[in-house]
């Protein structure tokens, strides 16, 4: 399992979905592979890649500045 903590590549922060959420917060297990699935399909579908794209941008920006 990768430990983000661990990583020695670059600073990481949690991927925003909305402004100040960081998760999928679900009413029931019941709902896990539903909502995977889901995420997985945004993914594929490139609905992710501007967050994802965010998320790059960041980890650049401190790489940055900690030189």
């Amino acid at each position: 399992m990768w430990d983000h903590n661990q990583s020695e590549c670059c600073d990481s922060k949690p991927l925003e979905f909305t402004k100040g959420k960081n998760a999928i917060e679900l009413a029931t297990e019941a709902e896990v592979a539903d909502v995977l699935r889901k995420v997985r399909e945004a993914a594929d579908l490139g609905e992710l890649d501007a967050l994802i794209e965010k998320q790059a941008q960041f980890g650049r920006r401190v790489t940055q500045k900690n030189k």
